[in-house]
C-alpha cells in the first residue's frame, strides 16, 4: 500500500521510507506557487489567458479587429456604449483597435474620430486601408477599368439601382420617391459610366433584384479573376446586397497588411464580425468572434460565438479573451 499524506501532515512513518509517497497538496497552495511564478504556463488548447488575480494583467492579444455594423454598432445604427469603452480599456493596455468596415472614410465623418483608436482603419471591406482617422492611405486597390465599364454601361442599361463608391466620393442615380439634395456624402448622378471621370471605383454596391442575378455571372466571365462578388445576408442567410470588388481584396488581406506594418504576429490579433465579408479577418487571426446576430451558416463556421451586438457582444469578446471587466 502506497502511503498518502498530505502537505504539512507530521504523521510519517519512517520505517516506510523506501515506500513511495504520494503527497496530495491543496488547489490553493498550487495556484500560490503559480501566482509567485515569473512564467505562468500556457496551454496549445487556444487559451489566452490565465487570471490568477494579480494586479496588473498584459494582454496576450495585441491587436483587435472589429467590424462596425451588427458587430460595435447596435441595431439602430448606433455605437454600443459597453463595447466601445471595452475597447478603450483594451487600447489603454496597449492593444491596437483596427475598425474593419465595409463603410467608406468620409473626412467630415467624425465617426472614426469619435471612437477615439489612433490606429488604421480598413474601409470598403479591405479595398482602401488607412493609416488613421487623418486619412493617411496605407493601400488602396481599386477595381480595374475593364471591369467598372462593362458594369457600369450594364448599370445604366438595365437601370439598376446601384452605388459607386470612389476614395473620394460615393455616387448614387436619384431613387424613387426621393427628392431634394443629397445627404451624408452622396452626389447624384444621371451615368453610372460618367462617374468614371472621377477615377476607378473602389466598389460597386447593389440591392436591385435583376443585378443580383445577373452580376455574378458577369463578373464570373472577366479573365484572370479580376474582380470578386461579395454577398451581404440578413439573420436569414438571404442575400440582400452584392458588392464588387478587386479580386484579392478582403478585410483578411487588408489586416495582414496592418499586421505586417504593426509587427504583429496574426495568432496575437483578434477579429470580430458578423457577415461573410468578415469571415476573411476572423479566419486570419489568431481568435475570430462571430457575432450572434450573424446569420446562422457564418456562426456554424466560427469557433467563438458573442451575444448580439444589441447585447453587448463586443464588450463580451474583449472581457473574455483580452481584459477583464
Amino acid at each position: 500500500m502506497i502511503p498518502i499524506l498530505e502537505a504539512g501532515s507530521r504523521r510519517f512513518d519512517r520505517s516506510r521510507w523506501n515506500q513511495p509517497v504520494i503527497f496530495l497538496i491543496p488547489t490553493r497552495l498550487i495556484v500560490q506557487i503559480f501566482a509567485r511564478s515569473t512564467e505562468l504556463p500556457t496551454f496549445s488548447d487556444g487559451l489566452r489567458k490565465l487570471k490568477l488575480g494579480c494586479e496588473t494583467e498584459t494582454p496576450m492579444v495585441k491587436l483587435i479587429a472589429v467590424d462596425l455594423d451588427g458587430t460595435l454598432f447596435t441595431s439602430e445604427g448606433v455605437v454600443e456604449p459597453e463595447g466601445l469603452d471595452a475597447l478603450r480599456r483594451a487600447s489603454s493596455n496597449g492593444v491596437r483597435i483596427v475598425i474593419a468596415t465595409a463603410r467608406r472614410f468620409i473626412p467630415s465623418d467624425s465617426t472614426y474620430r469619435n471612437l477615439g483608436f489612433p490606429d488604421p482603419i480598413i474601409c470598403w471591406d479591405g479595398a482602401e486601408t488607412y493609416h488613421s482617422h487623418e486619412r493617411e492611405i496605407l493601400d488602396s486597390r481599386p477595381i480595374p477599368l475593364t471591369v467598372a465599364r462593362e458594369v457600369l454601361q450594364l448599370a445604366d442599361t438595365e437601370d439598376f439601382l446601384m452605388s459607386v463608391g470612389y476614395s473620394s466620393a460615393l455616387f448614387w442615380k436619384r431613387r424613387p420617391g426621393q427628392s431634394g439634395p443629397p445627404s451624408g456624402g452622396i452626389t447624384f448622378t444621371e451615368s453610372y459610366f460618367e462617374t468614371l471621370k472621377a477615377g476607378l471605383p473602389l466598389r460597386l454596391l447593389t440591392d436591385d433584384v435583376n443585378a443580383l442575378r445577373i452580376l455574378p455571372e458577369l463578373c464570373s466571365g472577366f479573365p484572370d479573376n479580376s474582380c470578386r462578388v461579395q454577398a451581404y445576408v440578413d439573420s436569414s442567410d438571404t442575400v440582400r446586397s452584392l458588392g464588387i470588388y478587386s479580386a484579392g481584396t478582403s478585410k483578411g488581406k487588408a489586416l495582414e497588411l496592418v499586421c505586417e506594418k504593426l509587427e504583429i504576429a496574426p495568432e496575437d490579433g483578434m477579429a470580430i464580425g458578423d457577415n461573410w465579408s468578415d469571415k476573411p479577418m476572423l479566419d486570419f487571426a489568431g481568435i475570430g468572434v462571430i457575432m450572434g446576430n450573424a446569420p446562422a451558416d457564418v456562426k456554424s463556421r466560427g469557433e467563438h460565438v458573442a451575444p448580439t451586438n444589441d447585447d453587448q457582444g463586443v464588450r463580451w469578446a474583449v472581457e473574455e479573451f483580452v481584459v477583464s471587466a
